[in-house]
């Protein structure tokens, strides 16, 4: 049953009589046991219950009709639980060392519930340790928001993984498709070809290649090379390829294909690998200075 907090009355009517001062200090703790909802509790040198607050007597046998007085965790818990917070006590009580924010879960009628325990020893008027007492605060919420947190977390990572897979497979999935189109091209370009080209004639430069075959200088090399537009052969080659990329944009195009085209600009695309081709050098005769010239040592060589 509750205590009262008030002061006792005086018989004859007049103020009430002070109380003493280890009563003023008794009531004033059982007021605290009666309205804290944390758990506190105090314990003899067996870890059975001496004193604890309304709020753990309600936690241990749902309402405030029964004590816990004279009890102990194995009267409450499964015994693994109970040596569990037996073993604590009676370490603590052993080393007069306490157990400082210690997070406990506890699974009772099929609820979880956890807390950040602390525990200490009790010692009476001449320092001697007469028993344990502790301090619960119920952190349920809180770890149950950490682990919907933790489920967020993982679902974030996993769907982040699972977007930067099927970004990699747009992208593979993209250029393989490039390389069919340009196969399905050159095989259209080349069937165009055959088509039109005059295979009877064949023949003929077979025939002409066997009269021909003793005569030396008919085979010999010395022709003039093939110019257009002041362009060498091999040069003509590079510019073809430059063709290709001979694209301009505006400065707004140019920033959303940079954010969204995996592809580099068509300038890169011309100029980057031609660096690295050793005949790009010999047609153009470029030296150390010119503006696309690499050392050789830094050619990037695949083959």
């Amino acid at each position: 049953m509750p205590l009262s907090t008030q002061p006792i009355a005086n018989p004859n009517g007049s103020e009430p009589v002070p109380l003493t001062q280890e009563a003023d200090l008794y009531v004033k703790v059982c007021s605290l046991l009666q309205t804290t909802s944390d758990i506190i509790y105090f314990k003899d040198l067996n870890s059975v219950f001496t004193l604890c607050s309304d709020s753990h007597t309600v936690s241990l046998t749902g309402g405030l009709d029964e004590s816990v007085i004279g009890k102990s965790d194995f009267d409450f818990y499964d015994p693994e639980r109970a040596q569990a917070f037996f073993d604590d006590e009676q370490e603590i009580i052993r080393t007069g060392e306490p157990i400082i924010g210690q997070v406990e879960n506890t699974a009772r009628n099929g609820k979880t519930t956890w807390v950040s325990s602390s525990k200490f020893p009790l010692r009476g008027a001449d320092g001697r340790i007469i028993g344990t007492y502790g301090i619960s605060r119920d952190i349920t919420d809180q770890k149950r928001t950490q682990q919907k947190l933790g489920e967020a977390n993982a679902q974030l990572v996993d769907t982040s993984r699972r977007a930067g897979m099927a970004e990699i497979a747009t992208h593979v999935i993209h250029n393989v498709g490039n390389v069919l189109t340009s196969v399905k091209v050159a095989v259209s370009h080349s069937s165009d070809l055959c088509a039109k080209f005059p295979f009877e004639k064949i023949e003929r430069v077979a025939d002409l290649i066997e009269k021909h075959s003793a005569d030396k200088d008919f085979f010999a090399e010395g022709q003039e090379p093939i110019e257009v537009a002041g362009w060498n052969q091999d040069q003509l080659f590079f510019v073809g390829w430059s063709r290709v990329w001979a694209r301009k944009y505006r400065d707004a195009e140019m920033m959303k294909r940079l954010l969204t085209d995996p592809h580099s600009p068509s300038e890169y695309r011309a100029n980057g690998p031609v660096t690295n081709i050793d005949a790009f050098y010999k047609a153009f005769g470029l030296k150390p200075g010119d503006g696309l010239f690499k050392p050789e040592a830094d050619r990037i060589k695949i083959w």
